[in-house]
């Protein structure tokens, strides 16, 4: 029951930002000038061919190692002109 409820929020959460991160002169990640900084929550476009819109989103989280940010979910794919959105809060 609990799981209903939690995918019930996400499904009515509405997309605020959909669009391609972007490395800013901060060294930032952002999409349509909302900015990204560790701990920030993003859906992220995870590319399938088997998939007949060619991917899916998955919800992730953006943290910082290294010099550079990255996802969570898909720590090994370039951020830079990845598509995402951004959804509102519950």
């Amino acid at each position: 029951m609990r799981r209903l409820i939690l995918l019930s929020s996400f499904l009515n959460k509405k997309v605020l930002i959909e669009g391609h991160l972007l490395k800013n002169d901060r060294g930032r990640y952002e999409l349509c000038g909302r900015e990204f900084t560790s701990g920030s929550l993003i859906d992220v476009w995870r590319e399938d061919p088997v998939i007949k819109d060619g991917g899916y989103y998955i919800s992730s989280r953006i943290e910082h190692r290294g010099g550079d940010y990255y996802c969570v979910d898909m720590p090994y794919i370039k951020l830079d002109g990845l598509k995402a959105r951004y959804m509102a809060a519950s």
